[in-house]
């Protein structure tokens, strides 16, 4: 196995464990909007900032099924931002 292959499997398993992680706080921010109240817009748009420097970086190495992968989280941070950022706007 090459440190290529190494990082790649890495990389797999790391998005999978975030996925995991993320269904139960995707199901809370769905159903509960007011939940959002602790987020942070700087932390939620920085967060988001670099999930999309790491999905670029995914299409540019080729790793493809790292990206598909990714994309429920990137999809949580968005929904978190734009969440808290209507949230901040409305006051």
């Amino acid at each position: 196995m090459s440190l290529v292959d190494l990082v790649v499997n890495l990389l797999i398993v790391a998005n999978i464990l975030m996925l995991i992680s993320n269904i139960p706080s995707f199901r809370t921010l769905l159903k509960e909007r007011n939940i959002i109240t602790g987020y942070s817009i700087i932390g939620c748009g920085l967060t988001l900032i670099g999930c999309i420097i790491f999905d670029i970086c995914y299409l540019l190495f080729g790793f493809y099924s790292v990206f598909f992968i990714s994309l429920p989280t990137d999809i949580f941070w968005v929904l978190a931002f734009t969440f808290s950022l209507k949230r901040r706007l409305k006051k």
